[in-house]
């Protein structure tokens, strides 16, 4: 089976491309107020550097899912285990990187500020974005967290399942609206 998803991981890098500027406008509202304008630019380089990561971080997160669908139980959950470890390692060698460059290049607190941007991102999605399959996938993906990881590679086919069987994308309920 094979789930095109897209049109998440865009909505996801819009998300977090929008919290990178509103970073990037505080850091430059907040350096020009102290006067230290000479240290914009390496907060901005810092804040570029870090949405770059989260960007990436999401196009890996995107192709384990895919990938992780199509295995069994065990080899989903070891699959999704490494690839967490290494959007994790390349988390630790842009903060590195970020940490080890002279001052007057990157701004290491703007890198640090965007990648913390990355969990209020993704957990944002379903306020920012009102689809029933991104709702459900987002609630099976909360759920691995206190099941196991193979639950929810089941819970997440049979949402695409049932959604291709339909050919459309399921309007939610009034009562669940936001206006």
């Amino acid at each position: 089976m094979e789930y095109n998803n897209n049109a998440v991981a865009r909505k996801q890098i819009q998300v977090l491309v929008v919290l990178a500027f509103l970073v990037m406008a505080g850091g430059f509202v907040f350096y020009t107020l102290t006067d230290s304008v000479f240290m914009t630019l390496p907060f901005v380089a810092g804040a570029a550097l870090g949405c770059v990561l989260n960007t990436g971080k999401v196009i890996l997160l995107k192709r384990a899912v895919l990938k992780a669908v199509e295995r069994d139980a065990h080899g989903a959950r070891l699959h999704l285990q490494v690839s967490y470890f290494l959007r994790l390692m390349l988390t630790l060698a842009v903060l590195l990187v970020a940490a080890l460059s002279p001052n007057e290049y990157v701004n290491v607190m703007g890198t640090v500020i965007v990648l913390l941007t990355w969990p209020l991102a993704m957990y944002s999605m379903k306020f920012f974005f009102r689809n029933q399959l991104v709702d459900d996938i987002m609630n099976a993906s909360t759920k691995s967290r206190v099941d196991s990881s193979a639950n929810a590679v089941e819970e997440i086919k049979a949402i695409v399942a049932k959604n291709e069987s339909t050919g459309s994308e399921t309007e939610l309920p009034d009562s669940q609206k936001v206006d």
